[in-house]
C-alpha cells in the first residue's frame, strides 16, 4: 500500500465523519447485492480454519505492498508471509509458496486482472492456502498533493462510492479465488493503524478512518467463506511503524501480523454443542459466534432458543456497526454502572441515538421485537421500503415506523397469522438469523 502520509492524514480526517453518516446507509445496501450472489456459490466457514494439519500446504500471497512484506524505508524486507511461510515450514506443513504476484501499489482492480492470468490462476488451482492485502491502494487515487509546497487536494465527494466499489470488488476477488480453488482456505487481513505519530483528535480521528476502511474490507469478506484476520499494533504502533511519513511496517510488525493470524489459524476447530447440523439457524449462529455478535458458553453452548438481552443486543451491535473513536458521553442509567461488561457498548450506542437515554436500561430484560425493530432501522439508517401490515401493530403503536422499516427491509418478518408480536422477544438464533440478513439487503 504506497502513500505520502500527509495525504493519508488529510484524507483520512475529513472523511471520518462522512463515513459514519454515508457508508452506513449505501455500502451495507448495495454491497449486500453481490454477498447474495456469492452465497449460491460458497458457504460460511464453520470453523476459524479448514486447513487439515495433516495435508500439504500449498500457499500463494496476492495483494499490495503490505502482502508483499515493503518496510518503511520502502526497502523489499521480510513481511508477514514470510513469517508465515517459514512457521509452516519448521511444521512440515509447506508444500510451496509463492508471494511473487503481490505487487506494490496495486488495487483491487489490479487483482481482479490477475485472476485472468494464466500464471495466476494455475498457481491459485494448484493452493489451497490464500492470504490477501488489499483495498488500501483504491482510495489513493484521489489524492494529489504539490511536492514544492505540500499543499494536498482531494476529492473527498468520491470517496464513499471509493470504498463502496473496493468492497464489491474485494468480494469478487474472494469469489474468484474459491471459484479457482473451491477448497482453498482464504484469509483477508485488515491494515495496523498506521498513523502512531499523529497526536490528540487527529489522531482520534485516523483511527476512526482506518476503522472504516477495516470494516469494509470485513463486511465484504465475511460472508464468502474467507476469514478475516483483524491486525492490531495496540501500543507498539510507533516501534512498528519507525517512519513517520511512511505507512509500512518494520520487520518486527511484520512479525506481529503474522503472529496475530496464527493465532486465528491455530485457534481450535469449534463446534456450538446445542446447535446440530441440522439446526434451522446452524449457518448464522455459527457466523455469528465466528465473528463475534454471539458468544458461547466455556463447554460450547450458544442457547439458540434464550432470549438475547438488551446488554447483548448492545454488545453485538456495537461490533457490527462503525462506530466513534472518542470516549461516548456517560449515559444517564442508573442500572448500567461503569463497570458492566456492556457499559461501553451501551454507552456508544446511546450517544449516537440508537438507544434513547432515560434512567433505567434494563440491560438483562430481553430484546422485544419492537425494540429490536427500532435499534437495527437506527443503528443501520434504514429506510422503509413499502408497507407491511400487520394485524397487531396499529398505526399509532409507538415502534410502527421502525417496524415497518425491518419488515420491508425483509429483516424481521411477520408469523403465518399475519402477527408482528411487537412484545414477543427476540431469541439468539433469531438474531443470529436477522445478522446475516443484514448483509444481504438489496440494494433499493
Amino acid at each position: 500500500m504506497e502513500c505520502i502520509v500527509i495525504a493519508d492524514i488529510f484524507l483520512w480526517c475529513s472523511y471520518s465523519i462522512f463515513w459514519r453518516d454515508k457508508m452506513n446507509r449505501t455500502l451495507f445496501k448495495r454491497l449486500s447485492v453481490l454477498l447474495t450472489v456469492l452465497l449460491l456459490w460458497s458457504t460460511l466457514a464453520l470453523s476459524v480454519h479448514a486447513t487439515d494439519t495433516e495435508k500439504n500446504i500449498h500457499f500463494v500471497a496476492l495483494g499490495d505492498s503490505y502482502a508483499a512484506g515493503t518496510l518503511y524505508d520502502l526497502s523489499a524486507g521480510k513481511g508477514y508471509n514470510d513469517v508465515i511461510a517459514g512457521y509452516l515450514e519448521a511444521q512440515g506443513k509447506l508444500a510451496s509458496y509463492t508471494k511473487d504476484f503481490a505487487k506494490n501499489g496495486a488495487k483491487t482492480t489490479d487483482v481482479l486482472l490477475q485472476l485472468k492470468d494464466e500464471k495466476v490462476m494455475a498457481a491459485i488451482k494448484n493452493s489451497n492456502f490464500v492470504t490477501l492485502s488489499i483495498g488500501g491502494n483504491d482510495v489513493l487515487n484521489l489524492v494529489s498533493i504539490d511536492k514544492a509546497t505540500g499543499n494536498v487536494n482531494v476529492d473527498f465527494t468520491k470517496v464513499p462510492a471509493a470504498l463502496e466499489e473496493m468492497g464489491k470488488q474485494l468480494a469478487q476477488i474472494v469469489v474468484g479465488i474459491k471459484t479457482i480453488s473451491p477448497e482453498a482456505d482464504v484469509y483477508v487481513f485488515g491494515y495496523p493503524f498506521a498513523f502512531p505519530h499523529a497526536e490528540g483528535t487527529l489522531q482520534k480521528m485516523l483511527a476512526e478512518a482506518t476503522n472504516a476502511l477495516n470494516t469494509t474490507i470485513k463486511l465484504a469478506v465475511q460472508q464468502t467463506g474467507a476469514t478475516y484476520i483483524d491486525i492490531d499494533f495496540g501500543d507498539k504502533g510507533k516501534l512498528y511503524l519507525p517512519n513517520p511519513v511512511d505507512i509500512h511496517p518494520s520487520e518486527d510488525g511484520y512479525k506481529s501480523m503474522a503472529e496475530q493470524f496464527l493465532k486465528v489459524f491455530n485457534a481450535p476447530k469449534f463446534t456450538l454443542a446445542d446447535v446440530p447440523e441440522n439446526h434451522w439457524a446452524a449457518t448464522a449462529l455459527y457466523g455469528a459466534v465466528q465473528n463475534g455478535l454471539l458468544v458461547p458458553s466455556e463447554d460450547g453452548f450458544v442457547y439458540p432458543n434464550q432470549a438475547l438481552t438488551r446488554a447483548e443486543a448492545a454488545m453485538a451491535l456495537v461490533k457490527f456497526v462503525p462506530m466513534k473513536q472518542d470516549v461516548p458521553k456517560a449515559p444517564d442509567f442508573k442500572d448500567v454502572p461503569a463497570e458492566h461488561p456492556a457499559y461501553m457498548a451501551i454507552a456508544a450506542l446511546t450517544d449516537v441515538g440508537v438507544f434513547s437515554n432515560g434512567e433505567m436500561f434494563h440491560p438483562n430484560a430481553p430484546l422485544t421485537r419492537a425494540q429490536a425493530a427500532k435499534v437495527l432501522a437506527l443503528a443501520f439508517h434504514l429506510e422503509k421500503q413499502g408497507n407491511v401490515p400487520f394485524t397487531d401493530v396499529a398505526s399509532n403503536h409507538w415502534a410502527y415506523d421502525h417496524i415497518q422499516v425491518v419488515a420491508s427491509n425483509g429483516l424481521i418478518r411477520g408469523f403465518s397469522n399475519g402477527s408482528y408480536q411487537p412484545a414477543g422477544e427476540i431469541t439468539r438464533a433469531q438474531f443470529a438469523v436477522i445478522a446475516s440478513r443484514i448483509l444481504a439487503l438489496s440494494m433499493q
